[in-house]
């Protein structure tokens, strides 16, 4: 599900405008035990409700999403 949150985000298929978002994916990693979180210390609650939200898009069709500032 991140991965492809991934692969939307570096094909131009979702386009964020929160500063937030972007700042927890900056953090966002792959742990040594191959687990996909936010680093020490930070957190990764945006970034799951994308992958979800993005999801959900795929799930539906619906067009590309804008996320908002929070």
């Amino acid at each position: 599900m991140v991965d492809d949150l991934a692969e939307a985000i570096s094909g131009g298929h979702l386009l964020m405008h929160s500063a937030g978002l972007v700042d927890e994916c900056f953090s966002f990693v792959v742990t040594e035990s191959g687990s996909q979180e936010a680093q020490r210390g930070k957190h990764d609650d945006r970034v799951v409700a994308a992958a979800i939200a993005w999801q959900m898009r795929k799930q539906f069709n619906y067009p590309p999403i804008r996320i908002a500032r929070a």
